[in-house]
């Protein structure tokens, strides 16, 4: 009975090594197979969100550029304004005018000013007429 035991011991320990080792190897397997599909899955949404954010950059490079053109175009029109000696209500940003608080008073106070200008267009055209018939007397 000891020889036979002898003998089945060591037996009965390598099959249970062989049993635990199957188990581990098992184990390792599914948990191999898990993690790369868990790798995929991550690989993928990192090439999606790397697709969603090129084109967001892109789109944020037009935005961008289509902002400046604008801003371009607000100083463009404001130098023009200027040039034009247009007053802009609440363009603080065109040397800083007051705001005149409607159109309507804009459109009187413009009113005014081309009336006095008229006046003033007639007044320089009779003394330029005065002085040219001085001219022709001398």
């Amino acid at each position: 009975n000891l020889c036979f035991h002898r003998k089945t011991a060591p037996r009965h320990d390598m099959s249970r090594m062989e049993k635990a080792l199957a188990n581990l190897e098992a184990d390792f397997d599914s948990a191999r197979r898990r993690l790369s599909q868990q790798e995929l899955a991550l690989s993928r949404r990192v090439g999606e969100t790397e697709e969603q954010l090129a084109s967001l950059s892109a789109a944020l490079a037009t935005k961008r550029e289509a902002s400046r053109a604008a801003a371009d175009a607000a100083i463009d029109a404001g130098m023009l304004l200027a040039e034009a000696m247009v007053p802009l209500p609440g363009a603080a940003a065109f040397g800083g005018a007051a705001a005149l608080g409607s159109l309507d008073a804009l459109e009187q106070k413009l009113a005014s000013e081309c009336k006095v200008l008229g006046q003033r267009v007639e007044d320089l055209q009779k003394r330029y007429a005065k002085a040219k018939a001085a001219a022709k007397k001398r």
